[in-house]
């Protein structure tokens, strides 16, 4: 460490997903669709090797949840890795990030509760579009579901973030998200630039 504490770690818990997006890390197209990128091995972050990662900080804050490499819902021990992060009185906000198509909405619902000593929990949906183009960049998942586990989180009492990438084939949708993000009750939307 160079004498500057680390109050906040970007973590990869697994590389499952329940979608397959056009990311040149995780999958390759071909005439079927998307596959696996060659090499790839599916594992999830053993709940022993954060507990480690957060002691070896003490001035740790906060924690993220990302999916760069798959989706933290799908890991099969996210909610042993949940409790180890809540664990600990130096974290104080903790960020999942979704395509919200995996899990039941009761799971969704139950996080703002098993998290309430936090500063912040917050759930970064991404979500590319409405019901009609969402599809197209998160293959494989339903928005219905997307909705129902949003909405439940939120009637909760969580706090929702909508990220949104825009593509040629959702940029026209960019004001008709942001409204459902409003109606519905999440406290950001922002927009993910596609390079």
């Amino acid at each position: 460490m160079d004498g500057h504490p680390q109050r906040a770690k970007h973590t990869h818990v697994c590389q499952r997903s329940g979608a397959c997006t056009r990311d040149p890390w995780r999958v390759r197209g071909n005439e079927h669709g998307f596959k696996l990128a060659e090499g790839l091995v599916l594992e999830d972050l053993p709940v022993e090797c954060l507990e480690e990662r957060i002691k070896q900080f003490p001035d740790l804050k906060a924690i993220q949840f990302c999916g760069t490499f798959g989706d933290p819902c799908a890991a099969k021990n996210i909610d042993e890795l949940l409790d180890c992060a809540f664990s600990f009185d130096n974290i104080k906000t903790v960020q999942i990030q979704t395509n919200g198509s995996l899990r039941k909405a009761e799971w969704y619902a139950e996080l703002p509760q098993r998290s309430k000593h936090l500063d912040l929990l917050q759930v970064w949906f991404a979500i590319d579009g409405t019901k009609e183009t969402n599809h197209i960049y998160r293959q494989g998942t339903s928005w219905d579901k997307i909705m129902e586990n949003a909405t439940a989180f939120i009637q909760a009492g969580g706090d929702a973030l909508w990220q949104f990438i825009p593509f040629k084939h959702n940029k026209h949708e960019i004001l008709d998200a942001f409204g459902i993000s409003q109606r519905m009750g999440f406290s950001q939307f922002r927009l993910f630039e596609n390079d």
